[in-house]
C-alpha cells in the first residue's frame, strides 16, 4: 500500500506519464483495485490510444470488472494494432471470463503473424 500511496501522490504531479500510470495500473490490479486499474487505464488509452500494449491492458481491466463487451472491444483494438503475443492472450488470468464466449477465437483469427 505504501507503493501506492506513493505513486498517487505523484500522479498528482504527473498527471500524463504514461510509464508511471501504467506502474500504477499494474499495481492497483496486483491489488485487488481493479476499477481504479480501469480508471488508469482507460486514461492511457486517451494519452496513447496507438499502443498496442496499453489496449491489451484495457481490455484485461475491462474483463476484471466483467464488462465483456468492452473487453472484446479492446482486445480487438490490441490486435488490429499489432498485439500478437498468443501465449499472453491464452494464458492471462484476467481474460478468464473471455474464453466462454464465441469472440474469443475471433481474437486469434485477427492475429497476423
Amino acid at each position: 500500500k505504501v507503493e501506492i500511496n506513493f505513486l498517487r501522490q505523484l500522479k498528482k504531479r504527473l498527471p500524463n506519464n504514461i510509464e508511471l500510470l501504467q506502474v500504477l495500473a499494474d499495481l492497483y490490479t496486483k491489488n485487488n483495485l481493479i476499477k481504479e486499474g480501469l480508471e488508469i487505464d482507460l486514461h492511457l488509452s486517451r494519452l496513447d490510444p496507438e499502443d498496442s500494449v496499453i489496449w491489451y491492458n484495457l481490455a484485461c481491466s475491462y474483463s476484471l470488472n466483467e464488462k465483456i463487451n468492452e473487453a472484446f472491444e479492446s482486445l480487438f483494438k490490441a490486435v488490429d494494432l499489432g498485439y500478437n503475443d498468443l501465449t499472453q492472450i491464452k494464458e492471462d488470468q484476467d481474460l478468464n471470463i473471455l474464453r466462454r464466449d464465441s469472440r474469443y477465437e475471433e481474437v486469434f483469427k485477427r492475429i497476423k503473424i
